[in-house]
């Protein structure tokens, strides 16, 4: 299925090497920061220490004492103004070497790629990454955020793509109540529903919702009520849609089965 990304964004070939395929497209950055998402705050590294930090936060956020939750991962480094807050969020049926994975391809990434930013964020298909001048813990950030979706419609007419689009929401609503609803270790919900989009076929919606464990139940919801208003937005009658924040992700596929079964999640207890 065809991805489209929204017209005025840029992401750098140069990032595509480190993470091939499963990059995100961005909105709301400025032309010169990629991916780097530094257009939120002040984009320029002020001192060498800040950039210590940068490196320090990073390098030690996965580690065997550190997991907040389900495969959710927080540190800081440094004092003062200078202190670096950075997290780390994989999606919830990863197992934990692919968790692993992800997150030191994404750490490497904003290192190698991201230098000289005071904050950035880089969302992959299993995981997101993001550090920051301020704490984050428990916070709701909607910005940046990346929305990416299908260029095909599901159909060419309008009462099948009013009821795909009437099963989507369902769907979506529920699974957004269900991950707000998972406690304070995972918020994460999956599921499918059954639409008629072609004669004599039926076809399968899968979806998935997940927020920052750390988030209450309302706050959760609310980032997800955000998520679903953008895909509402951007992705009507598409057979793909993505929307993800600092703070949670709501995704759909057509006929894609794309997380795997709720039996073969396993608790992400990671080691380096």
């Amino acid at each position: 299925m065809d991805r489209e990304q929204p017209k005025g964004i840029m992401v750098s070939t140069k990032f595509l090497l480190f993470l091939p395929l499963i990059l995100l497209p961005i909105i709301g950055t400025q032309a010169n920061d990629r991916f780097c998402l530094g257009a939120f705050s002040n984009t320029t590294i002020l001192n060498d220490t800040y950039h210590r930090n940068v490196n320090g936060a990073l390098s030690s956020l996965i580690s065997s004492n550190n997991s907040k939750g389900y495969g959710f991962y927080s540190s800081s480094y440094g004092e003062n103004s200078d202190k670096v807050y950075a997290n780390g969020l994989c999606r919830g049926d990863l197992k934990p070497a692919a968790c692993v994975t992800c997150l030191n391809s994404s750490i490497y990434a904003l290192l190698e790629g991201c230098p000289n930013n005071r904050e950035a964020s880089l969302w992959a298909e299993g995981c997101k990454l993001r550090y920051s001048n301020h704490s984050m813990p428990g916070n709701v950030e909607l910005l940046p955020s990346s929305t990416s979706y299908s260029s095909k419609n599901v159909s060419l007419s309008s009462s099948v793509v009013e009821g795909f689009n009437q099963r989507l929401v369902a769907l979506l609503g529920e699974l957004k109540v269900e991950a707000a609803a998972g406690g304070d270790v995972l918020k994460f919900a999956v599921g499918n529903a059954s639409v008629s989009i072609y004669s004599n076929n039926v076809s399968t919606i899968y979806g998935l919702a997940q927020c920052n464990p750390d988030l209450s139940e309302m706050g959760c919801s609310n980032c997800l009520g955000e998520a679903l208003g953008s895909l509402q937005k951007y992705c009507y009658g598409n057979g793909f849609g993505k929307y993800a924040n600092p703070s949670c992700d709501l995704r759909y596929e057509l006929n894609y089965h794309f997380f795997a079964p709720a039996n073969q999640t396993v608790p992400a207890a990671l080691s380096p």
